[in-house]
């Protein structure tokens, strides 16, 4: 039974990897007529990639999920909230330092900018981001506000820092949003979101478990574009 279920979902993950992989190959060998395709390397390399995300899903599924929505649980017995609130600041600054797209990502720019825009710099002010947007969704958690009302003031300062940055900081601070919501730090940080929102007397799991994503993308966003307009002044 555990071995039909392995294969199933072997068998769920190789037909993206193999439709992605098949296009890109289409496209060199019938459009390009590229002859230098080294088929063993490519077929070794698919199989590393399908091995590599099915053990980071069963990964994920049976560690970080589990223990994430167990520590929301435990965190409503802490006594203080703003304990809490740091605490899962800090889960959300260090699990975007682990994010694999943001650090490609970063050292992509720092590449295509000759150094003039470390990675350092990016990958730190994104995390700062990221840990602000987690705390404000755990405080939305413990005292419940409009996330309609919460949208639309975010979207209206969002817009004011994307007048005043610089123009190449735009499309950085909004990729870098996308990058910092990565396979290591969802899993973790709606776990405890979940975990704590079920605990939380008179909270709602499903308005008030969900958002925090969004709030970590819009405090990424957010830092990255007041670090580009707090250089660009300098």
């Amino acid at each position: 039974m555990m071995l039909r279920s392995i294969l199933v979902d072997l068998w769920s993950l190789s037909k993206p990897i193999l439709a992605v992989a098949g296009l890109f190959l289409i496209v060199r060998v019938a459009v390009f007529r590229s002859s230098s395709v080294n088929w063993w390397f490519v077929s070794g390399a698919l199989l590393l990639t399908l091995a590599g995300l099915y053990l980071f899903m069963a990964g994920i599924s049976s560690s970080l999920i589990p223990l994430s929505q167990e520590t929301g649980r435990d965190l409503v017995l802490v006594r203080y909230k703003i304990p809490v609130i740091l605490f899962v600041g800090v889960i959300g600054y260090c699990a975007t330092l682990l994010e694999p797209g943001l650090r490609i990502m970063a050292s992509q720019i720092e590449e295509v900018s000759v150094g003039a825009i470390r990675s350092n710099l990016i990958i730190h002010t994104a995390a700062a981001g990221f840990a602000l947007g987690a705390g404000l969704g755990i405080v939305r958690i413990f005292t419940p506000f409009s996330m309609k009302w919460s949208a639309v003031v975010a979207l209206l300062v969002l817009l004011l820092l994307v007048l005043l940055a610089p123009e190449h900081i735009v499309g950085i601070a909004f990729d870098c949003a996308s990058a910092t919501t990565g396979p290591v730090n969802i899993p973790i940080l709606l776990g405890l979101a979940i975990g704590l929102s079920q605990m939380v007397s008179g909270a709602d799991p499903i308005r008030q478990g969900f958002g925090l994503i969004a709030f970590t993308a819009y405090g990424t966003t957010s830092a990255i574009l007041i670090g580009g307009i707090l250089e660009a002044r300098a």
